[in-house]
């Protein structure tokens, strides 16, 4: 059976006939059709994959009579979004370019999905947050010359933060200073493994993070010394800094940045905060502005160092 998502808009159609009036009550189905499956993809991942490539092929990007529906768009949107997460990443690129370039001769539908690419993939508080998916987005819009360059001012910023200290480049360095007044740097930080902590003082969803660091099975790292916390607070109001200081973790390796060179400089996005950087012993990003433990958590029992509790 072929998926759709559908929302059915009832008209009402006054017709003449004879001396009275008959009212007659004509439906228009608003669908976004999934693609057929082909049959001899058999493997979830390889009809995932389709999914994800195809999912456009049947919806009339021209039909701006869909914008008044956006329950419809929005619900099949979020299904795109999870079926492009399957696609390796040339994969994914190649799908969104795909789509936007049928999106893109229609101004107002083209605007519709700029706008939900960013809302989930880029918002700080989605849950689907993905800047390596987002990046193609801001790529093709960018490079577009049917797009006005006023509307590229926003997406061209974006990009540019994006592509700073990207999964698979080595992060910026970062020199903080500690509590005792002695310097430290992220590049000084000898370990197999860094966590780079992002955070602020009076932030509550911080509080949230350092209580799932605090609390998680990475401690057992900690306490080998193959992992270390680099926790660093990216502001200016270092007498809230100190008189945090108890709530933290003292073998954590903790420090203001008193330059503010990630703020002012941008040399990170701290957009949201808090953000978890996970870095190998060469500083390469393995995992980038995670809002949680838990990626963390699924790195190191997937490449061995912790194992599940069953």
């Amino acid at each position: 059976m072929i998926r759709t998502f559908v929302i059915i808009m009832a008209t009402l159609t006054l017709v003449a006939c004879g001396n009275g009036a008959k009212r007659d009550t004509e439906q228009k189905v608003y669908a976004v059709e999934m693609p057929e499956i082909p049959a001899i993809l058999t493997t979830q991942s390889d009809r995932a994959q389709y999914v994800a490539i195809h999912f456009w092929d049947n919806f009339d990007f021209a039909d701006t009579t869909f914008l008044s529906h956006n329950d419809v768009l929005e619900q099949a949107f979020a299904d795109y979004i999870a079926a492009l997460g399957t696609l390796p990443a040339d994969k994914a690129k190649t799908a969104v370019h795909g789509m936007l370039q049928r999106a893109l001769p229609t101004p107002a539908m083209f605007g519709k999905f700029t706008e939900m690419y960013e809302h989930y993939l880029y918002d700080p508080n989605s849950p689907a947050r993905n800047e390596e998916l987002y990046i193609p987005v801001l790529e093709f819009v960018v490079a577009s010359d049917k797009v006005d360059e006023l509307d590229k001012l926003r997406p061209r910023s974006q990009l540019e933060l994006a592509l700073k200290n990207r999964v698979g480049q080595k992060a910026a360095d970062i020199a903080i200073r500690l509590a005792n007044g002695a310097g430290a740097s992220l590049y000084g930080t000898a370990a197999d493994y860094t966590i780079l902590y992002i955070n602020n003082p009076d932030c509550t969803a911080c509080a949230e993070i350092t209580d799932q660091l605090v609390n998680s099975p990475i401690t057992q790292l900690l306490s080998t010394g193959r992992v270390k916390v680099f926790a660093v607070y990216p502001d200016e109001d270092i007498t809230a800094w100190r008189n945090h200081l108890p709530s933290m973790p003292s073998e954590w390796i903790n420090g203001y940045e008193e330059t503010l060179s990630m703020r002012d400089k941008e040399t990170y996005d701290i957009r949201a905060i808090p953000s978890l950087y996970l870095l190998d012993k060469d500083k390469t990003v393995l995992i980038k502005d995670a809002a949680s433990v838990a990626p963390l958590e699924q790195y190191f029992v997937r490449n061995g160092l912790l194992t599940v509790e069953k």
